[in-house]
């Protein structure tokens, strides 16, 4: 699941979306650490969230669901396209 260079998960959004449709929640996690550090948030209504911070130093905060869409997590917002 390397075919795919991540640089930045906010601006790469729908390349992403793309590439991960449909994948096990546990195989993206493991692709998104191959660039950069993966954390979970710890939520007491959400346990689907997460914080991914390139290499490049660009943090972004993100949800995915059981089937594999991915919906970032902005401040003060939610985009989902």
């Amino acid at each position: 699941m390397n075919e795919f260079i991540l640089i930045d998960l906010d601006s790469q959004y729908d390349e992403v979306s793309i590439f991960i449709a449909a994948k096990p929640i546990e195989h993206i996690l493991e692709w998104l650490q191959q660039f950069g550090e993966v954390t979970h948030i710890n939520h007491p209504y959400d346990n689907a969230l997460y914080g991914f911070r390139s290499s490049t130093g660009i943090s972004t905060g993100f949800r995915l669901t059981q089937d594999g869409k991915l919906t970032l997590v902005r401040p003060h917002s939610t985009v989902r396209k």
